[in-house]
């Protein structure tokens, strides 16, 4: 059962990070969403096996879309209506963002897999 449930939690896990990944690298265009989402799942259904092989082969792999998914936050960040209203920010807060917004989530991607690392080689 609890294996059940891991799997279920970690599908709605990824089809919601899909979605919105899709969604903010769009920016809005509603045709580009559902292009995005007709291509992206069947491609990783289908292809799910091969990108685990090579995540595991290319580890880089990894953290590339980590880091693109990190541009894309910063991007969907930066380009709220309250915010651009609030801030008017510059091309250069705009990159400013972008690399805090990647280097965040490399940094906790990494803090994390080495926690559970740890927690796997000394179980409590």
């Amino acid at each position: 059962m609890q294996a059940i449930w891991l799997i279920v939690v970690a599908d709605l896990t990824m089809s919601i990070d899909n979605i919105l990944a899709i969604a903010g690298a769009s920016q809005g265009h509603v045709s580009l969403i559902v292009f995005g989402l007709c291509l992206s799942i069947p491609f990783v259904v289908f292809s799910s096996n091969l990108l685990a092989n090579l995540m595991d082969r290319y580890p880089a792999l990894i953290y590339l879309g980590a880091a693109i998914l990190g541009k894309v936050a910063g991007d969907m960040m930066l380009e709220d209506p309250f915010l651009v209203k609030v801030l008017h920010p510059s091309d250069v807060v705009r990159y400013l963002a972008d690399a805090l917004m990647i280097a965040t989530i490399l940094v906790a991607g990494r803090r994390i897999s080495a926690s559970r690392r740890r927690q796997a080689e000394h179980p409590v």
